[in-house]
């Protein structure tokens, strides 16, 4: 039986990225990377140990190759595309120029996905606001509600419902049932950014106004470009599944096709890009989540052991009396997407269940609402609960915009978003 204790590192991880940067900013800025080292070493030496060497070895490289690798080729592929089209626009940085900006970031998270969509728009952002001088609620709504929130309407929005689609859930079904609680969400969530900014704004030192409005596209013909992209990310799963089926190739196969056509579109793109990449904030995200995928492992493995005793009381405080409660999945999914990766913790609680994802729709549709649900709009309570958090803040603080530190930023999330999701709950 798999001890608590191999999960001790991945809870270091979180300490560390959360704790030092607050406490000693100077030795974490000079020991990030000998600290993330020990945490991963330690994981892998667990691994090896625990398992039969070989077969340890195998499971390190697919939680690599398969978790990994497609999400840092992906974010570096639509960072590199996405700042080579510069978006323009000039408008006083009022609450109505902003709140219209992240209603539209929003929607356009549904369309292309919240990493697409987020690294669309935050350089327009950036450019907006860099005269404003209350600027870090703004970055902190951008990321509620463009990186997160925004993404519940399709499975192209937010990576767990990707997987309930390949997993046979169709593709309307978050459009239909999801709906209303996004509507909800969202529209609470820019109903208070309207009053917080308007009380900021007034105290904002008097601008010079511009006396008209520009929107202006620069290198609009890689547009293109990124909806290859966006398509090579998309179908990257879609393809493996659809493999996974019919076994028509090696599943390694599939996944290296995809891989070179995301390296072949990113390194097109920096070549023919005008002006120098800053490639800081990806090679930040990169160490970050690479420490964070192999301290993962153990949480993983043990949470896939359907026999260990933690997972057991875990499914019977989820289904008290025999019957599943909806509350519970979508706090407690909700929770456990704002700290580990929530596209497996979504699957994890859909197994708990003992019905697939496809069987859902049909035997019980408040589960399957309740996980997608809380794994979208929980992954907004922290930096790391989400992909593009972590990138915006990479930018974000490249650009030497103030943020709050890990901690700091889960106070915001817990007296800001838990109260909405609380509301739309009930409304719901």
């Amino acid at each position: 039986m798999q001890p608590l204790w191999t999960c001790l590192p991945f809870f270091g991880t979180l300490l560390a990225i959360s704790i030092f940067p607050l406490i000693a900013k100077r030795f974490w800025t000079r020991y990030q990377s000998f600290i993330f080292t020990i945490l991963s070493f330690l994981t892998i030496f667990w691994i090896i140990t625990y398992y039969p060497f070989t077969e340890g070895i195998e499971l390190i490289t697919h939680h690599l190759y398969y978790q990994y690798l497609p999400l840092i080729l992906s974010i570096a592929a639509l960072y590199v595309v996405t700042t080579s089209i510069q978006i323009r626009m000039k408008a006083a940085p009022n609450t109505k120029i902003l709140t219209t900006l992240l209603a539209c970031g929003a929607l356009l998270s549904s369309l292309i996905g919240t990493t697409g969509a987020s690294i669309i728009l935050i350089h327009p952002l950036l450019d907006l606001i860099h005269r404003r001088y209350y600027k870090t609620h703004i970055i902190i709504f951008f990321i509620f509600l463009v990186a997160n929130c925004g993404g519940a309407l399709t499975p192209l929005g937010d990576p767990p419902l990707a997987v309930g689609y390949l997993n046979g859930v169709p593709f309307f079904w978050p459009l239909k049932h999801l709906f209303k609680s996004y509507i909800i969400v969202n529209g609470l969530l820019l109903f208070i950014f309207v009053i917080w900014d308007s009380i900021l704004f007034l105290k904002e030192p008097r601008y010079n106004q511009f006396n008209h409005k520009q929107f202006s596209i620069i290198h609009a013909h890689k547009i293109p470009w990124l909806i290859a992209t966006i398509v090579v990310v998309f179908l990257l799963s879609e393809l493996f599944e659809l493999n996974q089926h019919y076994k028509l190739v090696p599943g390694w196969f599939v996944y290296f096709v995809n891989f070179i056509a995301l390296i072949i579109i990113t390194i097109w793109n920096a070549i023919t890009r005008e002006g120098r990449i800053h490639w800081h904030p990806v090679i930040e995200v990169s160490k970050v989540f690479l420490v964070i995928f192999i301290t993962l492992i153990p949480v993983i493995e043990l949470l896939s052991a359907q026999t260990h005793p933690y997972v057991i009381a875990l499914e019977k405080f989820l289904a008290p009396s025999g019957i599943a409660n909806p509350e519970r999945y979508f706090w407690l999914s909700g929770l456990f997407s704002a700290f580990l990766d929530n596209a497996p913790t979504y699957l994890f609680f859909i197994k708990s269940t003992h019905v697939n994802a496809c069987e859902l729709v049909q035997k019980n549709p408040a589960i399957l609402k309740a996980v997608s649900l809380g794994s979208v709009f929980m992954g907004a309570m922290t930096y790391i609960g989400n992909a593009p958090n972590l990138m915006i803040r990479a930018i974000v603080t490249d650009h030497e915009v103030p943020l709050p530190s890990f901690f700091g930023y889960l106070v915001y999330s817990t007296l800001v978003l838990l109260p909405v999701l609380y509301v739309a709950r009930e409304l719901t």
